[in-house]
């Protein structure tokens, strides 16, 4: 079997050799196995193909690893193309494929023949199991983790016994087309995806958490205040405020329909929140115990349509200070109790407008320690449809004017209605004993300057400091007394 050259390549060839191929396919008997180390080797020259089975090579030379290694300068690819179609390529991309080979579908077309790297492009599915721990990393750019397929297809990260944790040197991003839900609850316990080999993701972490009886009987509560707001307690509770000088009442309409209004408003958003069609692109947080939000320097909800807190119990709003503001419409409700308080000061003002204060029963404004004051600019009217009354236990002044003028001045032994020197001092108001109508508990008396008429239990005194006239245009004046003097 000579050796022919052609273009400089030998080969090898042989006449004969049809007829010195063997037919009996029974084979030889191996030999006895020689003792290691063992180690067949095929190289080929051109991109350094090399395939090692055994013992390590000398370092110098082919592949210094015992087992099964292989290593080429460029690319190697293990390509299936008949069941269940899947290609493997390892450093360059596959530079060519025959017309017997067929181009798996891959979501990017590019990958089975163009990847650098490692790529792995099957039309079945892809297994990777590790008893210990399974790493993933990127030393410089993104890993990705991907259902590109229906609707119907989920992208799961669980730990069945464990934890899941997911950290960034930077931001954590969690974003849906439709809706966003984050449970924490025992229960869960019983919903771990347990599917196995080519069995789809049940979904069952998915479904939202009910809510509580509890939480359904406080939206049904809230809805019923709404509407008793908008529809019963604005009809009922007219608005009505006293006439300046007539004594009677005037109703606002024009208040309470803005009332009426603003909580027929509420009451719509509420329905709109709870239609089912309005859950899509919502971010759902439930928890069986606690929740909490905490930032270092703020945190912020805002709601297009509207926000509601609510507990059967209580919600607490806590801070150094706290604010509650309302473009167009504010109430606070309270069924059996509404307090507001403070520990130094409560204002309660309209800046631009009136404010007002009522009950369907008994109004009282009270100061334990100190005392009460009400002004206004213009005019105060206290009046009652039935009574009205005004009581001091030591001292009552009822005044006008300025520096002087006239008033009412009473306490528990003296009542003075006349001329005070200085009305408008509240605490001293300066009664001028010369202009004066008086009771005390021994007389009652009328004093004008140096002329006066006082009423003892027995006797009365009528001084005059000029002249005294007693006289009656149609009847006769009497004088009667045991004795009379004159002089």
């Amino acid at each position: 079997m000579p050796p022919r050259i052609k273009n400089k390549i030998i080969k090898l060839t042989d006449p004969e050799l049809t007829g010195n191929i063997e037919t009996d396919l029974s084979g030889d008997a191996p030999a006895t196995p020689t003792s290691g180390p063992n180690r067949y080797t095929i190289y080929v020259p051109s991109d350094n193909a090399t395939l090692s089975l055994g013992e390590a090579c000398d370092a110098d030379k082919r592949i210094n690893e015992k087992g099964i290694t292989g290593r080429t300068d460029t690319h190697v690819h293990f390509h299936v193309t008949q069941t269940s179609p899947t290609i493997v390529s390892l450093g360059g991309p596959v530079t060519a494929m025959t017309k017997n080979e067929c181009v798996i579908a891959s979501l990017d077309p590019k990958v089975p023949k163009e990847s650098q790297g490692y790529s792995m492009v099957t039309d079945a599915n892809a297994w990777h199991d590790a008893y210990g721990q399974h790493y993933l990393t990127s030393r410089t750019a993104d890993i990705i983790m991907r259902a590109a397929g229906h609707e119907s297809q989920y992208a799961l990260v669980q730990s069945d016994c464990g934890h899941v944790e997911i950290g960034a040197g930077q931001d954590v991003i969690m974003g849906a087309g439709r809706d966003v839900f984050i449970r924490a609850h025992s229960s869960m316990e019983g919903h771990i995806e347990t599917m196995g080999y080519d069995a789809p993701v049940a979904g069952t972490i998915k479904q939202e958490s009910e809510e509580s009886f509890l939480a359904n009987c406080v939206e049904a509560f809230d809805w019923m205040q709404t509407a008793y707001g908008a529809l019963l307690s604005g009809y009922k509770n007219v608005y009505k405020e006293p006439i300046w000088h007539t004594p009677g009442w005037k109703i606002n309409a024009a208040k309470e329909a803005g009332t009426l209004i603003a909580d027929l408003g509420k009451l719509a958003l509420d329905k709109l929140r709870a239609q089912p069609d309005a859950s899509v692109g919502k971010v759902g947080v439930s928890a069986e115990t606690y929740v909490t939000v905490s930032a270092g320097v703020a945190a912020s909800i805002y709601g297009g349509q509207g926000v509601t807190m609510k507990s059967p119990i209580t919600v607490d709003l806590v801070g150094g200070t706290t604010g509650m503001k309302a473009l167009a419409y504010a109430t606070v409700w309270g069924g059996l109790q509404s307090a507001v308080k403070s520990a130094i000061e409560v204002v309660v003002e309209s800046e631009w407008g009136p404010a007002r204060l009522s009950g369907m029963r008994d109004v009282t404004i009270s100061s334990e320690s100190k005392g009460v004051k009400v002004g206004a600019k213009t005019n105060i009217q206290l009046a009652g449809e039935e009574q009205a009354t005004l009581h001091g236990g030591k001292r009552l002044y009822c005044g006008s004017g300025g520096s002087t003028g006239y008033g009412l001045h009473a306490n528990a032994d003296k009542l003075h209605l006349g001329r005070f020197t200085q009305s408008a001092n509240f605490s001293s108001p300066g009664p001028d004993d010369n202009k004066k109508l008086f009771f005390d508990s021994s007389r009652v008396g009328i004093l004008h300057g140096k002329s006066s008429i006082q009423l003892y239990t027995t006797i009365i005194k009528i001084d005059a400091k000029a002249q005294l006239v007693l006289r009656s245009n149609n009847h006769d004046v009497q004088v009667k007394g045991k004795k009379i003097r004159l002089g």
